[in-house]
């Protein structure tokens, strides 16, 4: 995305690709930070939101509420609320799963661009490397 964008100002292009590759690193991140991810985030599984926490304590209720039916009636009557309210927990579960696949996807294109930016500077990554290690020698002494 990034490269595609800067491209439309080609004397700006020109200027970018004279740039270290540890610049157009640093350009690249800042233009596109890593979002930082709260706690419940890092885990495996979505942070709850304030409606499915709603969702679930509701579908508690009703189970409880089936188990414990004074007649058939009722039990039916509370086991069709607990599908709805189920269904509706599953699809918002749903869309949590599909953000965090959309973030996965988005930080994988980043990282496949960096990549692509450090591989076409190899050589001068490697030679910068070289100089660092050399002259850092001669400086400590």
């Amino acid at each position: 995305r990034f490269e595609a964008a800067i491209r439309q100002a080609p004397a700006l292009y020109r200027v970018y690709q004279q740039l270290p590759p540890e610049q157009q690193l640093r350009i690249v991140t800042a233009a596109y930070p890593k979002p930082r991810l709260r706690r419940s985030e890092r885990n495996s599984r979505a942070p709850d939101t304030p409606k499915i926490r709603k969702l679930e304590e509701a579908s508690r209720d009703l189970a409880r509420r089936i188990r414990n039916a004074p007649d058939e009636a009722t039990r039916r009557k509370n086991l069709a609320e607990l599908r709805r309210t189920l269904e509706q927990l599953f699809d918002l579960r749903e869309k949590q799963r599909e953000k965090q696949i959309e973030n996965i996807n988005r930080r994988l294109q980043e990282l496949q661009h960096k990549l692509s930016l450090r591989r076409a500077r190899r050589d001068e990554i490697i030679q910068r490397r070289l100089q660092e290690l050399v002259e850092g020698d001669i400086i400590k002494w």
